[in-house]
Formats: structure tokens, sequence, C-alpha cells
């Protein structure tokens, strides 16, 4: 599997020579995303793990994403053999997911509903409670010739779909959807959600409330 060497990317990349900006981004992501996250919530592994996907895979320092500066810095010392599978990691697809087809042989079809594309992942982990249908923010790593999905997942109530799927239409048609800034509106709402189940999920995501 490719997380051995995801780990060496991620302990490269949060060393202590930049424990600052690894602080700077921790606020940022808090900040997009609805907050810090606490010992109490029941999606703190989750989130902390999309952290860490999103400051070494997306966020750029600099020029370049920390996977593509360990690429460029330390592509000298990776064994040719190995070097295809770090590459990967600067191609990795953070998304919205509706499953289409649930496992089978280890095997999974989701629809990626951003850039509206179809995918077929491997996936060996039981994903409970997951039905087609269903909607959820996770990211594909590319490995050896196929799709895995990260840690890091996020799943959206079912009665979410729909205001999720119209604000994706209204957003498209005014041609101003970018991903990222939407999943992490996503990753806020379903936060609030988790923490406020006395809410109505409608009013949850409701992305023209004031």
């Amino acid at each position: 599997m490719y997380q051995a060497h995801l780990d060496k990317v991620v302990a490269w990349a949060t060393a202590d020579r930049f424990k600052d900006d690894v602080a700077a981004a921790r606020r940022e992501f808090a900040a997009a995303t609805g907050g810090d996250v606490f010992e109490d919530d029941r999606s703190m592994e989750s989130r902390l793990a999309a952290f860490v996907d999103w400051y070494v895979l997306d966020r750029k320092r600099g020029a370049s994403t920390p996977a593509e500066a360990f690429v460029a810095e330390e592509g000298e010392r990776i064994h040719p053999s190995e070097l295809p599978i770090y590459r990967a990691f600067t191609e990795t697809v953070r998304g919205l997911f509706e499953l289409k087809k649930p496992p089978k042989n280890e095997r999974l079809r989701v629809r990626e509903l951003i850039g509206e594309k179809d995918y077929e992942v491997f996936e060996r982990r039981v994903l409970a409670g997951l039905a087609k249908g269903d909607v959820f923010e996770a990211r594909l790593i590319p490995f050896k010739g196929d799709l895995f999905f990260s840690s890091a997942f996020c799943y959206h109530p079912r009665p979410a779909k729909k205001p999720i799927l119209s604000e994706l239409k209204r957003r498209r048609k005014a041609g101003a959807i970018e991903p990222g800034a939407f999943l992490n509106t996503l990753l806020a709402m379903e936060l609030k959600f988790e923490r406020y189940r006395n809410v109505a999920v409608e009013a949850i995501y409701s992305f023209h409330a004031p």
C-alpha cells in the first residue's frame, strides 16, 4: 500500500523546520472548515487526517505543495522504481463523491460530483453505513495503477444531498465552482451538524442563510 511512502512525505513536510508554517496552516484550515476540533468531537481523527492531506498534498508553500517539494528535493535519493509512487502524491483528487456501486471484490464505483467524473476505487476497508447514493468527501490516491481512498472521509447526512446538488448546479451555471472552497464549506456544515443534532439538516446545509 501507499501509506508507508506517504508517511515519509508527511514526516518530511512537517519536520521541525516547518513548524511555524504547520501552525499557520492549522489556523487557516480551521478557519475555512468550521473551527477547531476537540477530543469529544466524533470526527476529530478524520478531521486531523483531512488537515494532513490538505497541508501536504494541496496547500502551496511558496510555488509548490510539500509533496511537490519533496519530489524536487529528495528525488535523486529515491530509488527509480519508487519515484512514480511519490510523484503520484502530486496528482491526488480531493472530491465530493457519490457511491454508485457498493463494494464488490474489494472495488467500488463512485462519481465525483464537482468534476462530474466516474472512478473505480480499490477499497479493502468496510465503509460502515455507506449505501448506494450516499454523498461523502474523500481523496483518491493513485498507487501502482489503482486508485485508493486516503484515511480522510467526511460523510454528509442523506437529507443534505438535495441542497448540496442544488447548490452545485447553481454554481456550475454561474461558472463559479472553486472545488477546495466548496468542500471546505461542506466540512464546516458537517461539523455543525455533528455538534447540533437538534437543528434540522436543511437549516445547517443552507447555502443562502445569513
